[in-house]
């Protein structure tokens, strides 16, 4: 069984980045194997599912009165890789697939 998943995050500055100047620098770590959730509940932007590990990088900064500007690096690779079999009577091998992915999000509410 490969049920196994956790995640950790930590955050620096500002809680709300809505304003003028404010900001929050954060750190994120995923570890989750295959079976540990369900696929529809998968993050889009960390490989689009399970049986991957990696962790985010990210600033937000506050641009002005309910807009601001997210900048983020996510890297992810998969922690059993993606089984192909290499002719009939050879092992099958296991090659990782893994993702590097920057990020720039501009946000606004009102």
């Amino acid at each position: 069984e490969r049920t196994e998943g956790y995640g950790l995050e930590l955050s620096l500055g500002h809680a709300d980045v809505r304003s003028t100047g404010r900001w929050r620098a954060f750190f994120m770590y995923r570890y989750l194997q295959r079976d540990a959730a369900l696929d529809a509940f998968a993050d889009s932007n960390f490989r689009l599912g399970t049986d991957v590990k990696g962790y985010s990088l990210g600033l937000d900064l506050g641009l002005y009165k309910g807009t601001w500007m997210r900048l983020r690096y996510v890297t992810v690779d998969e922690i059993d890789g993606t089984l192909f079999a290499v002719g009939a009577s050879q092992f099958p091998i296991r090659f990782p697939y893994g993702t590097d992915v920057v990020q720039l999000d501009v946000n606004a509410s009102f």
